[in-house]
């Protein structure tokens, strides 16, 4: 599983920082976005990027800010995937590979965002200093799972980020996190009701 738009949404992060500490969130986003790639590949954290972000914008009272705490806090979970992690969690292996920050996971995870079972492998990007679509973070999954071609099922929001696993000859599934519902009904006819068929995306 990805996590973003497939556990939880993201729509709604810096709502509470901005709020508190009364900065414009337009300029806040302008202002983070340079450093979205480093903080993805693990070259830089969130709370260092922060400090940062608190010198360019003069936020005088914003350095001792919990901004992980606070950016998590805004999330929306996407409760039909939860549900049904409930349902497959004791018939399948599940892992994660997600282009996330470091300490992200394990702070949505206990905030509830993101499941709480026992995901193996996690592969998060910033922890191993690589982001998809790059085959890298695929083939690092496949060798840590011990599953290879189509013995692994793959589900992502982004199109871009299947390509790889299908040239892996992976099974793949576009989750629409806009119509959550739609997509988990067509999941559970795959992994409940049937066997996988050969192409899922």
């Amino acid at each position: 599983f990805d996590v973003g738009n497939v556990f939880t949404t993201f729509d709604k992060i810096f709502t509470r920082l901005c709020r508190e500490l009364k900065i414009n969130k337009d300029v806040l986003d302008a202002v983070y976005e340079p450093y979205d790639i480093d903080a993805n590949l693990g070259k830089t954290s969130i709370p260092q990027v922060w400090q940062k972000i608190c010198q360019e914008l003069n936020i005088e009272n914003g350095h001792d800010y919990k901004i992980i705490e606070s950016w998590i806090s805004d999330y929306e979970s996407i409760r039909p995937t939860h549900l049904f992690i409930d349902q497959i969690k004791d018939k399948y292996q599940l892992g994660i590979i997600s282009n996330y920050y470091l300490d992200y996971f394990s702070e949505a995870t206990r905030q509830g965002f993101v499941p709480q079972v026992d995901f193996s492998p996690i592969i998060i990007s910033a922890e191993v200093g690589v982001m998809k679509p790059d085959p890298k973070i695929y083939h690092l999954a496949q060798d840590k799972s011990g599953f290879f071609g189509s013995e692994i099922l793959f589900i992502d929001d982004k199109s871009e980020n299947l390509d790889v696993p299908q040239q892996l000859g992976w099974q793949t599934f576009l989750f629409d996190y806009k119509n959550p519902q739609k997509s988990v009904d067509e999941l559970s006819k795959i992994l409940l009701w049937c066997s996988p068929p050969t192409s899922l995306h």
